[in-house]
């Protein structure tokens, strides 16, 4: 199909492509005036995208130069892909704009992949280019073909000598065009402040009401606090010093690192890595996602920054579900280890879709109850409950006037748990901790592939450092607190909640979860004195009746 027809109005309204006459077919050369006109046309583009399409056309040019080799093209590529996304990034253009370039790109990129068959792509591609900057494409083809053989034929001196009328043409005609696009610019700028300005006014009296009803939050927390402490005596602190690493504050430092460090073990992005599709749209389909795994666009989100949401969540899953099984089957005294692997096969670790990966154990010696090495952070974990347990019953049945006994479990709580965060499965030849290592592994290879030999060999121990991080979190560190937080995912197509998400919406009511890759964590999160460590990180997706309200208007 074509972009253009016979009507089609191919010069802009202030500067028209040069009209050579006949002059081509004569001398097989453009005059001083002609080569003139046709830069000056080139520098009165007023639009950013039409040196993009340019560029596509030149690209298309220069058929027989080496750089359709390929090696240059795609560097050349890269970069231009790198500065339209920084462009769009930093609002010097809009979704639209950035989305219609990209696409010309990307087409024209295929092209040069697989020539053989994309060829009525490139056509499409190159034809929709000469529309959009104004002119056919036979004139612009033609011109510049003849003007850069003239141009190598040039001594430098040539090419140096500039009239003086040429001069100040292209600069009358630059005057006379820009007064009006500069009054429309203005005109636009001015809109667009203003819209802004109100977002801004309407965002500062949104936080100012937050700031109000955080410190009538943070006063009822002190106020409870006192109180607490008063009643215990001051003998009796369960609060951690500033510090020390199981300090709330510290403590919320810490779980921003791990987000920092899942979202690095679980990049998609760059030409180092190639995405298997088929199962990364699967795993997207087993998590109500939407958006397929190389989708860039119809969404504020792509399908890549979508993928990388959903491995964070699959490998947080399979962790967490892991260390939770094992610890009820290592809890199980007529559990053998062949029997942990058979159930392991069977059992589905979190809604998405599961690697299996057979699990080896070291002969007589893995998972063994009677191997303590092994079994020491169970065993502590398990001693320790008991603990708590009877002297949570000697405060019941025992009476006394110390103030000590009463926080006797909680302080005994805080203290191991506290240990077990900082020590804990700090072997990686632990073998629960290896097959952990392995498994997170295998899941990422099952959805993606490391092109980097170097990333390759890096990451096993990039895998060690989230496994216990995680661990150690999760397990320890959360139940080392006074009061013991909790932790929750969001499932997709939740209503969206400020006070649990991180992000900042103008209209949330018409926006839900697409998913939720980390969870909220914090203290009574389903009460209205909820006390946020860190809010979930999610990805958000207009509800379901507003898309297909688009796609009707469509």
């Amino acid at each position: 199909m074509s972009y253009y027809n016979n009507n089609a109005n191919y010069g802009h309204k202030n500067f028209s492509f040069p009209n050579f006459g006949g002059g081509l077919k004569r001398t097989n050369s453009l005059s001083n005036d002609e080569i003139f006109d046709l830069l000056e046309w080139v520098g009165n583009r007023n639009r950013w995208t039409n040196y993009v399409y340019l560029l596509l056309i030149v690209w298309d040019f220069d058929r027989n130069n080496d750089f359709r080799g390929g090696h240059k093209f795609g560097q050349e590529y890269e970069k231009v892909e790198e500065h339209l996304t920084e462009l769009f990034v930093n609002g010097g253009a809009t979704q639209y704009q950035y989305n219609q370039v990209i696409s010309s790109l990307e087409n024209f990129a295929k092209f040069f992949r697989n020539r053989s068959f994309e060829e009525e792509l490139r056509k499409q591609t190159l034809d929709y280019a000469y529309l959009q900057i104004g002119v056919r494409p036979s004139e612009l083809h033609e011109e510049v073909k003849l003007l850069r053989d003239q141009l190598r034929r040039l001594s430098s001196d040539q090419r140096t000598r500039i009239p003086k009328d040429k001069i100040a043409k292209p600069q009358q005609t630059r005057r006379f065009s820009s007064d009006r696009l500069e009054m429309m610019d203005l005109k636009n700028t001015i809109l667009e402040l203003q819209k802004k300005n109100k977002k801004l006014t309407d965002l500062v009296s949104q936080s100012d009401e937050k700031i109000d009803a955080l410190q009538d939050q943070a006063a009822r927390y002190q106020e409870e606090a006192s109180n607490y402490q008063a009643a215990l005596g001051n003998a009796i602190n369960v609060r951690w010093r500033d510090d020390d690493q199981n300090n709330a504050v510290n403590l919320s430092d810490d779980i921003e690192k791990l987000v920092h460090t899942l979202g690095s073990f679980t990049k998609v992005k760059g030409s180092g890595v190639k995405i298997r599709e088929d199962a990364a749209n699967q795993l997207l389909a087993s998590y109500n996602c939407r958006t397929d795994a190389n989708e860039k666009r119809g969404s504020k989100f792509g399908g890549k920054l979508l993928l990388a949401a959903a491995l964070q969540l699959k490998i947080l899953e399979t962790i967490i579900n892991h260390v939770k099984y094992n610890y009820k089957i290592s809890n199980n005294k007529d559990t053998d280890a062949q029997e942990w692997i058979d159930a392991e096969e069977e059992w589905v670790g979190g809604s998405g879709f599961l690697v299996q990966e057979p699990f080896e154990l070291p002969q007589n010696q893995a998972y063994d109850n009677n191997h303590h090495n092994n079994n020491l952070e169970i065993d502590i974990i398990s001693n320790t409950n008991e603990l708590i347990r009877l002297m949570s019953r000697l405060t019941e049945i025992r009476s006394g006037t110390d103030n000590f006994t009463p926080i006797a479990p909680i302080k005994v709580r805080q203290y191991v748990y506290a240990a077990l965060g900082s020590r804990a499965f700090n072997d990686q030849t632990h073998p629960f901790i290896s097959y952990l290592i392995g498994k997170i592994i295998s899941i990422m290879d099952f959805y993606r592939e490391l092109l980097d030999e170097q990333k390759k060999q890096e990451l096993p121990n990039e895998a060690i450092e989230l496994v216990l991080e995680v661990i150690h979190l999760f397990f320890f560190r959360l139940k080392a607190q006074p009061t013991i937080p909790e932790f929750r995912f969001f499932p997709s197509g939740h209503p969206l909640d400020a006070e649990l998400m991180e992000g900042t919406w103008e209209n949330i009511q018409k926006y839900e979860v697409e998913i939720c890759y980390f969870p909220a964590i914090g203290i009574n999160l389903g009460s209205k004195d909820r006390r946020v460590f860190t809010k979930a990180r999610i990805i958000t997706r207009p509800k379901s009746t507003l898309r297909d309200d688009e796609g009707d208007d469509d």
